[in-house]
């Protein structure tokens, strides 16, 4: 039983950092098209630009707040930062 706890954490955790780098690569592709810089969008929406990189990179998860300040220094819904995942 705790053979298949495991596997099923593991697929899970497997899942979670996939859509963590779909949606940094969305993020990333959604702020170039914008023709804006990751020091731009981090002054935009209060975060540091290294901040920006780690979640464009997919090694962060994001939070709701930061997710709003995202889409609101970007000019676009939250769901145009989901398109596609």
């Amino acid at each position: 039983m705790e053979q298949t706890g495991r596997r099923i954490y593991a697929k899970i955790w497997g899942m979670a950092r996939d859509i963590q780098k779909l949606f940094g690569k969305r993020l990333r592709a959604v702020r170039e098209s914008k023709g804006i810089s990751q020091l731009e969008l981090a002054e935009r929406t209060g975060t540091m630009n290294h901040y920006l990189s780690v979640l464009e990179s997919g090694q962060k998860e994001v939070c709701l707040k930061v997710l709003d300040k995202l889409a609101r220094g970007l000019g676009v819904s939250l769901s145009t930062l989901f398109r596609g995942l």
